[in-house]
């Protein structure tokens, strides 16, 4: 049938595919009610029409006559009235290029695409649900952010004058970039769902797609954009990279090659840019109007992983993708939840690293109780010394998941990346940011760089109070109306405060910190002061007896000090975040950077605060305070893209500095989540286990650990500038992670090794055995190491993954006076009942010890073997206070239920 007299001529252009173009789409061309005036093969000559090799080269031969150009992809099959819709819509619209509307060719009742939305970084996303069946929802011409380049029709003049399409791209991205480019000379963009073309699945190498997407962005934004989308751009490749195995594929090796594509092309790309951005009509706002918000990649993988969730849901749960788009902050929040997921990764498959002050959990939980409620501490010769509240919050947890350290180790890991990030988000919200900004915000502050550099500490213990701090923060902030409600709320904080205590004592400080600075900058508000005061004085109630038992070093030490030495680059990306928000942000966001830049400043003194001599437990807490103004900073900055469109040039270079600075700390996380630790360092050695090889029970004797600092298990002791400790042979757990203050034994074994180096004794074996010490292990280069060649009591053995030596004498902790070897049992120990027999144990003295009658030997202990025990019975006082500190905590969430319930 020929068109109407009047009808503007139309000239078709064939996209070929591979070798030929599909006989089935020639036909459906040569069909069309609307008769276009000629029909051309692009990229391949199949003999029975005109062939060119590119379509720019097609738009040099068309005659100035022809007003339209259809493009029309080898393997689509257009109705018989797509052309004929397209050109009538097109020319009421007074569009420049308009799209059809693509149905499955397999089943023609399902969707494919209605136009494209695109987010920033050029992604496409189509917003429809797999099995989204057309019922003409989407019948109406509306302009959209690009046409899908399967069936196109642009006008001749304005590709001509645009200078036709990217010779480099593959299909979509270059239509993608011709309808920017259009867009940005003035000209709409819709889709015409009346013209409908049925298409079947587009082939085609995943990079080249990305490649063309990464171009097309760097030709069309402007600085503005580019300096901070290019950063998020490959930071959502990177996230994707790191989570695409878990979901079934792999997407790695495309990220790079598309990125090392654009980088050899990186030349060409700016002369396109000029052309691209040369008499634009509009700027980036304009592109903006028909983009979705976030990351089409961020949001597509949190449909993935929303999908498998909801196959495993009842049906009633299930949501369509279009929920997703109406509600991304539920996506976002579904990868961050997974980022973090990958970032713990090691936790869920039991190969956390055993390093520094991140050991194992007891074998028993009732032991570490025992020994925290008035018993034996047992690290290194042990002592009567109060145990660490973490201990005792450690044990109860993994009472509470069947005594199973590994299992209990692992949750508490995970849970509190789960939580800190679920509660970063939740103040950052009540603070005034976003949903979809806080999400990110929580995970800077559980896989940020402040986050990292507290896991290179490997305080395990402030990680998990950290997790906490943000819920009691909430908690303290804000205040109900009722008198009920007021005082469930101080129940409730005093409880989360008192859990972020009992993992590390000096954060019940930071809630009345964030209280005290929040009335600073958001307005004075004596409620917050009140309400921290009183939560912090409650949450001591959790911490006995270790609040009554130490002194003010016991607060403020915590083992060697960190350093902490931010790099340059994070430094200037938080400060750009901040004071970004600062000067751009509104009456929401100002308040939130201020909050930002008081706790960064605080926190950071205090992280460094061993220069100034602060104890180490107050420079880790200064390590979570800052953390906490990084992410509500971060979180702001993300926020600060709502503030580019300032009309005040200040105004709007300050929100891009936020969002530029936010970004690159955003983008830091990858040195967290790919390695997959937590932010936890290489395991360096500090697992020391030589049960294999020991010939009696390994809980009968001791390992010397030698090395630098950190690489040894938990806290350790110097002499002459060399790092020692003493660990059991059955290996290192939290219980002897901390090292009390030195005692008689302690001094002992001082002046054993001062005859090691002074060179006194070559028998140093022996005199070792005496402490309990069977073996000798280096984990790292030691100046005790060349001292110990020499001596003639100590077997060397190979074949083991670091130096160790045998101890030639007989070692044991506890030994009968007829040499027989007792074994530990629990914090004390047994073996074989002998009234006349006496134990020697080779721990410091302690008169409690039984059965009496005691007596000290030197710096150590001996009982009586009479019953084939020796125990140190628990300190009543303590156990007292410990089962108090207990009650009260199960008390406290009591009371917060029944006065939120009264309140209301």
């Amino acid at each position: 049938m020929s068109s109407p007299p009047d009808a503007p001529p139309v000239a078709v252009a064939l996209l070929a595919r591979g070798s030929t173009v599909s006989p089935e789409t020639i036909d459906a061309v040569r069909a069309q009610v609307y008769e276009p005036v000629s029909i051309h093969v692009v990229g391949k000559d199949v003999g029975a029409l005109p062939a060119v090799d590119h379509f720019n080269d097609l738009l040099e031969e068309l005659d100035p006559s022809v007003t339209y150009v259809w493009v029309v992809a080898s393997g689509a099959v257009p109705r018989p009235d797509a052309l004929a819709a397209l050109v009538d819509e097109t020319d009421r619209a007074g569009a420049g290029v308009a799209g059809s509307k693509l149905l499955d060719a397999r089943n023609p009742d399902r969707l494919v695409s209605v136009g494209v939305a695109t987010d920033v970084f050029d992604v496409p996303y189509l917003g429809l649900d797999a099995d989204d069946v057309d019922q003409g929802q989407y019948d109406v011409v509306r302009d959209i952010a690009a046409c899908d380049g399967r069936s196109l029709l642009v006008r001749r003049d304005l590709a001509h004058g645009l200078g036709g399409v990217d010779r480099t791209m593959a299909l979509q991205p270059a239509a993608i970039d011709l309808c920017q480019r259009a867009r940005l000379r003035g000209a709409r963009v819709v889709v015409v769902p009346s013209s409908e073309v049925l298409v079947a699945d587009e082939p085609g190498p995943q990079w080249r797609q990305e490649a063309g997407r990464i171009r097309a962005m760097a030709k069309v934004y402007g600085l503005v954009t580019l300096a901070w989308a290019i950063p998020m751009r490959l930071l959502s490749g990177l996230l994707e990279a790191v989570v695409a195995p878990f979901l079934g594929r792999w997407t790695l090796f495309d990220f790079l090659r598309a990125w090392g594509w654009n980088l050899i092309r990186a030349a060409g790309t700016a002369r396109a840019r000029g052309a691209a951005r040369a008499n634009r009509s509009f700027d980036d706002a304009e592109l903006f109007r028909y983009q979705i918000r976030g990351s089409a990649t961020l949001l597509e993988m949190g449909r993935d992983v929303a999908g498998r969730l909801r196959s495993r849901l009842p049906e009633e749960f299930s949501v369509g993708r279009r929920e997703d788009v109406r509600r991304p902050w539920l996506t976002i929040g579904a990868v961050v939840a997974l980022m973090i997921l990958i970032a713990v990764r090691a936790a869920w498959t039991s190969s956390l690293p055993d390093v520094g002050h991140s050991l194992p959990l007891p074998a028993v939980s009732g032991d570490a109780l025992a020994a925290y409620a008035g018993g034996w501490n047992p690290a290194g010769l042990g002592s009567p010394d109060q145990l660490h509240p973490s201990i005792a919050l450690f044990a109860l947890v993994q009472r509470v998941l069947f005594d199973d350290p590994v299992l209990a180790r692992g949750v508490l890991v995970i849970g509190a990346a789960l939580l800190g990030a679920w509660g970063m988000a939740r103040l950052s919200r009540v603070l005034g940011v976003e949903s979809a900004a806080a999400a990110l915000g929580g995970l800077v502050y559980v896989a940020g760089p402040v986050a990292r550099a507290l896991g290179e500490t490997t305080q395990v213990s402030v990680m998990v109070g950290a997790a906490v701090v943000p819920w009691a923060i909430l908690a303290v902030i804000t205040l109900p109306t009722t008198w009920w409600g007021r005082v469930g709320r101080v129940a409730w904080a005093g409880w989360l405060t008192g859990i972020a205590g009992a993992a590390h004592p000096v954060l019940i400080a930071v809630p009345l910190l964030a209280a005290v600075a929040w009335s600073v900058v958001g307005g004075w508000r004596w409620h917050r002061l009140v309400m921290g005061t009183v939560a912090s004085v409650v949450a001591l109630g959790g911490l006995m007896p270790w609040v009554l038992r130490v002194g003010l070093d016991g607060w403020v030490d915590a083992g060697a000090v960190p350093f902490w030495e931010p790099s340059l680059v994070i430094v200037v990306a938080v400060a750009l975040a901040v004071v970004g928000v600062l000067v751009a942000g509104d009456s929401q966001t100002v308040p939130i950077a201020g909050w930002s830049a008081v706790f960064i400043a605080v926190g950071a003194v205090l992280a460094r605060g061993a220069e100034l001599g602060v104890g180490s437990a107050v420079v880790l807490a200064g390590l979570v305070i800052a953390n906490l103004g990084v992410a509500a900073g971060i979180s702001a900055g993300l926020q600060a893209a709502a503030d580019l469109e300032r009309e005040v040039p200040l105004r709007r270079g300050a929100a891009l500095a936020a969002m530029v600075g936010a970004s690159v700390v955003l983008v830091s996380t990858v040195f967290v989540i790919a390695p997959g630790r937590g932010g936890l360092p290489d395991d360096r050695g500090a697992a020391i286990d030589l049960a294999a090889v020991s010939e009696v029970d390994p809980t009968a004797t001791r390992v010397l650990v030698l090395g630098e600092a950190g690489g040894i298990p938990g806290d350790e002791r110097s002499f002459d500038g060399a790092h020692y400790r003493v660990v059991p042979t059955s290996g290192a757990t939290v219980l002897d992670a901390r090292l009390a203050a030195p005692r008689a034994g302690d001094d002992a074994l001082d002046a054993v090794l001062a005859t090691l180096v002074e060179g006194k004794s070559r028998r140093i074996g022996a005199d070792l055995a005496e402490f309990g010490i069977a073996w000798i292990v280096a984990v790292d280069d030691t100046p005790f190491l060349p001292l110990l060649d020499g001596q003639l009591d100590l077997i060397p053995l190979r074949g083991l993954p670091r130096p160790t030596f045998q101890v030639e004498a007989q070692a044991l902790v506890a030994r009968s006076t007829d040499g027989r070897a007792w074994f530990a049992d629990g914090s004390g120990f047994g073996g074989l009942a002998d009234p006349d027999s006496r134990v020697r144990l080779a721990v410091n003295a302690d008169p409690r010890w039984e059965p009496g009658p005691w007596r000290q030997v030197g710096w150590a202990n001996e009982v009586s073997a009479v019953d084939g025990t020796a125990t140190f019975p628990p300190i009543q006082a303590r156990r007292t206070m410990a089962w108090f500190s207990f009650g009260w905590l199960l008390v406290l969430p009591v009371v917060a239920y029944v006065g939120r319930r009264w309140s209301s």
